[in-house]
């Protein structure tokens, strides 16, 4: 899903795994059941979703997710390989049953 900021900055959003989690976006990165050991392929899912988007101009992403680290790190790793300027996991918390940020360092803040 692809949202515009006050600031009209385009933000692309996804969940992490399909059929793992219901997240508040219907879009995944993984559409698949994710072979969590295969780092390289989590890693080329990942590029291949999200690598038309930012040569569309989509720099900030934003992936909901509730576990799932392997995925996760592919996810960011291709961000950072694309110049995502900004990343962002929404991690579900079950006590509260919601999600909280967690902003990561991306590409504008590495090369800085």
């Amino acid at each position: 899903m692809i949202k515009k900021t006050l600031s009209g900055e385009l933000v692309a959003e996804f969940g992490l795994c399909k059929d793992r989690h219901e997240y508040p976006v219907n879009d995944c990165i993984y559409p698949e059941t994710v072979q969590r050991m295969n780092f390289a392929r989590l890693e080329l899912t990942a590029t291949s979703v999200l690598k038309p988007l930012v040569d569309q101009g989509i720099k900030s992403v934003v992936i909901y997710a509730s576990g799932c680290t392997e995925a996760i790190l592919a996810t960011y790793s291709a961000a950072l390989k694309l110049r995502v300027n900004s990343f962002t996991v929404m991690h579900y918390d079950p006590v509260y049953e919601n999600y909280a940020a967690q902003p990561l360092a991306a590409y504008n803040t590495l090369s800085a």
